[in-house]
C-alpha cells in the first residue's frame, strides 16, 4: 500500500515537473521581443510557479491536518467506547483519551481557521487558469502580435492584483476579529468603589 501511495506521488510530481517543463520550453521556443522576454520569464513564469507551490503547500497542510483529526477522533471515540476493568489501562485510556481530544479540538480548529484546503484550491484554479491563458494565446503561432500580448499583461496582472487585493480582505477582517476579542476581553468595569 505505501509502495503504491509513493509510486503515486511520484508519477504525479514527475507529470506536474514534466507540464511545468513544457510550459518553461514553449516560453523559451517563441519569437519574443526583450520586454515579452523579460514578462514572460520573470512575471508570468515566476508567479505562474509561486501559485503551484502555493497550492502544493496548503493542499498538502489541508490533508495532513484532515488527516490528523480523523485519525484522533477514531482514537477518542474508540478509547471512550473501551470499557476495561483494569486500573493501569484505565489510566492509560482517561490519559490518552484526554491527550487526543485537546489534539483533534486543536487540529479542527486550526484547518476551520486557515481552510488550507479552500486556499490551495483557489491557488490551484489560479495557476491552471494562467497556464490555459498562456496555451490559448501561443495557439498557433511562433511569434505573439503586440494586442495580444498586451490584453495577456492585463489578465495576468489582473490575476495577480486580485490575489493581492484577496489577501489584503482576509488580513484587514483578521485584525477585526483581533481588535474585537481585545476589546472584549478588556472592557472596563464600571465598579464604584
Amino acid at each position: 500500500m505505501t509502495n503504491t501511495r509513493n509510486a503515486f506521488r511520484l508519477n504525479r510530481s514527475k507529470k506536474q515537473k514534466i507540464e511545468t517543463d513544457k510550459l518553461w520550453i514553449a516560453i523559451q521556443s517563441l519569437e519574443l521581443t526583450p520586454e515579452q522576454k523579460r514578462f514572460f520569464e520573470n512575471r508570468f513564469w515566476d508567479q505562474y510557479k509561486w501559485f503551484s507551490r502555493k497550492a502544493n503547500q496548503n493542499q498538502k497542510r489541508g490533508n495532513k491536518l484532515g488527516i490528523g483529526v480523523l485519525i484522533a477522533n477514531t482514537f477518542v471515540t474508540s478509547f471512550a467506547a473501551l470499557n476495561i476493568g483494569i486500573t493501569g489501562a484505565i489510566k492509560f485510556i482517561n490519559i490518552s483519551t484526554f491527550t487526543l481530544s485537546i489534539c483533534s479540538t486543536i487540529a479542527t480548529q486550526v484547518h476551520k481557521r486557515y481552510n488550507f484546503d479552500q486556499i490551495g484550491d483557489e491557488y490551484r484554479v489560479t495557476s491552471e487558469k494562467m497556464k490555459s491563458m498562456f496555451w490559448i494565446l501561443i495557439a498557433n503561432q511562433a511569434s505573439i502580435p503586440e494586442n495580444e500580448y498586451l490584453d495577456f499583461v492585463t489578465k495576468v496582472e489582473g490575476i495577480i492584483q486580485g490575489d493581492i487585493e484577496r489577501f489584503i480582505v482576509a488580513q484587514t477582517k483578521q485584525n477585526e476579529e483581533q481588535f474585537k476579542n481585545q476589546d472584549q476581553g478588556q472592557q472596563p468595569t464600571n465598579r464604584n468603589f
